[in-house]
């Protein structure tokens, strides 16, 4: 019950931060565009509000088998937005001379949030590790190195509107989140409609399923609107969430099931709960202080 909670929540709040990232990425892209729908991008409410209503029949789905070759799109998309910060201080007259911050001891618990999240979401394998790992040092050094302090929380909001591979980036990362909704609300909704008394008929189950999902999509929608600060939420989701899921909840249940286990791994594994709860703490104080703060 209390990894279901868990992973539910963690959901939810990936798909506010998703949400977020769509906006933020659709508002630069449009940025300019004498159009209709770039004047629904000077707002907010018009631009992300649309954005759900074109959403919401994909998580009507009960089977994703039809659009299940979007799940590549996230990874197309990475190496878009890879090879697109590579080539920015190549081509676009930007130069890698911005100082890199010295170290700030009190940034640790948000910037932890930040990396578990990341890494969280991958299978456990050495490869795709040490793939994810390559990619997000050296975008992360790019863009230290290109913009400095001034950098955005996401590093399309940073670079040249005018660089034609900046336009690659935004597309990418703008058809990324608007491909996860189905994909991520789709475990809610088999679990509510599991949850329905079999009495109901089979209509009746699915039709209370897609309502509640759109209900849970509206509310996204309303915490996207009041907390659009892309990197606090992720960072908020990763000291909730991904703490617990991905470290402290497997090293319990690794203490509970193998009891004759050594005590130096005992100790290891009790030193490692510890730490991370104290930085899941620490830094969903941090984050929500500075979402409250931002509101």
């Amino acid at each position: 019950m209390v990894v279901n909670i868990f992973i539910y929540l963690e959901v939810f709040l990936s798909l506010v931060s998703y949400t977020i990232a769509l906006y933020d990425n659709l508002a630069t892209l449009l940025d300019g565009v004498h159009s209709p729908i770039a004047h629904l991008s000077t707002s907010n409410f018009y631009t992300i509000t649309l954005i759900i209503c074109l959403a919401m029949p994909s998580v009507w789905l009960v089977n994703l088998s039809k659009i299940s070759f979007l799940s590549s799109v996230g990874v197309i998309s990475l190496i878009l937005l890879f090879v697109a910060v590579a080539l920015t201080p190549a081509f676009s007259g930007i130069e890698l001379n911005q100082k890199i911050s010295s170290f700030n001891i009190t940034k640790i618990p948000t910037v932890t949030g930040l990396y578990i999240f990341c890494f969280a979401s991958h299978m456990v394998s050495v490869i795709s590790f040490a793939s994810v790992t390559l990619v997000y040092v050296t975008v992360g050094l790019l863009g230290a190195r290109m913009f400095g302090a001034k950098v955005e929380g996401q590093i399309t909001m940073s670079m040249p509107k005018s660089f034609a591979v900046t336009k690659m980036a935004l597309i990418a990362t703008t058809l990324t989140p608007l491909t996860k909704y189905a994909f991520e609300v789709f475990p809610i909704g088999v679990g509510v409609e599991n949850s329905l008394p079999r009495a109901l008929s089979k209509h009746t189950r699915r039709f209370i399923r897609r309502a509640f999902v759109s209900f849970f999509l509206l509310v996204v929608l309303v915490l996207a609107l009041l907390a659009p600060q892309f990197q606090n939420v992720l960072a908020l989701t990763g000291c909730i969430v991904s703490f617990g899921i991905s470290v402290v909840i497997p090293c319990v249940l690794y203490l509970r099931i193998f009891v004759e286990t050594s005590a130096a791994s005992k100790t290891l594994l009790v030193a490692v709960i510890c730490v991370s709860s104290v930085l899941g703490i620490l830094g969903t104080i941090t984050t929500g202080k500075s979402l409250v703060e931002n509101m």
